[in-house]
């Protein structure tokens, strides 16, 4: 009879485990099984990374030229702002979705609320990322490419200025690229 899964086992013993539970698999299979794994580990940590490093890099970013931004002195500031917001809801994301909160003794109507009361502030805090992101568009695409000079009223660091420009452009194209995949999956069913 087979052990429930430790939360914290590793990938190896889990992959021990289906070769003794599994001798006759084709090999063929089982290295599907394990690519896939790997895969899912290695876009899992892509995924986490992105949450985490870009608001931490806009953050900072933000915050070091907080006032070398003339021509758009909000630019620093949304980053700062989006910064602080994006790594919040990041972290409460992970929370929420890992369920470290509720212990393995502990029922579930009492973590209930614990999960209820994060997943508001969860959902609060994206709002407020959406919003923030919104208002950057509006401070970033109106003082498009602002002077180098740093004696001009229209300078703006340009480190600053085109990290939030690639931040905001970036999540356009993202979104255009989901839009397109979408329309594409659309396209292939129907044609079934």
């Amino acid at each position: 009879q087979r052990q429930p899964a430790s939360q914290y086992e590793s990938v190896l013993e889990r992959l021990r485990q289906a070769r003794e539970e599994y001798p006759d698999h084709d090999p063929h299979e089982v290295a599907d099984a394990v690519l896939t794994l790997c895969l899912n580990y290695i876009l899992f940590t892509i995924i986490v990374l992105a949450t985490l490093l870009i608001p931490a890099a806009s953050l900072i970013i933000g915050a070091l030229t907080i006032n070398e931004c003339p021509h758009q002195p909000m630019v620093p500031v949304v980053l700062v702002l989006s910064g602080v917001l994006s790594l919040t809801s990041g972290i409460s994301n992970i929370v929420v979705r890992s369920g470290r909160l509720q212990p393995a003794d502990c029922e579930q109507e009492a973590a209930g609320p614990k999960y209820y009361l994060l997943g508001t502030i969860t959902a609060v805090l994206n709002v407020a990322v959406f919003v923030v992101f919104f208002m950057g568009c509006g401070y970033v695409y109106s003082s498009l490419w602002p002077s180098q000079d740093r004696s001009s009223a229209h300078y703006c660091s340009p480190t600053t200025f085109y990290f939030a420009f690639w931040v905001h452009t970036s999540v356009f194209i993202f979104l255009g690229l989901l839009f397109f995949i979408g329309i594409l999956g659309m396209l292939r069913s129907s044609c079934r």
